[in-house]
């Protein structure tokens, strides 16, 4: 969903935003590629820098996806407090910084 809300972000921006390494973040956006839900667009200004865009199949899929994704969040926080959700939901980035500084 992050490439829904850019207007085109490159490859290693989109790993650091995920918390993955850029190998795996590679893969998975080869993957996305084959599958018709992402272009990679050359930069204007820098022929190896390349740019991400979700195509129409990407966005419809995302539109189907997203409700799904916020529906089973909500039921796996359904249990905590408003309290409790804010720590925990506080607490991930920082669970995620050692996939992203190794």
């Amino acid at each position: 969903s992050v490439l829904k809300h850019s207007d085109g972000l490159n490859q290693i921006s989109l790993g650091l935003q995920m918390g993955i390494d850029k190998a795996t973040i590679v893969k998975l956006i080869d993957g996305l590629e084959k599958s018709g839900y992402v272009v990679r667009v050359s930069s204007e200004t820098d022929r190896r820098e390349k740019y991400l865009k979700a195509t129409p199949r990407g966005l419809k899929f995302l539109e189907t996806v997203i409700p799904q994704m916020k529906a089973l969040e909500g039921e796996f926080l359904q249990p905590l407090s408003a309290e409790e959700k804010r720590v925990l939901l506080g607490a991930v980035p920082k669970l995620m910084i050692p996939k992203i500084i190794p």
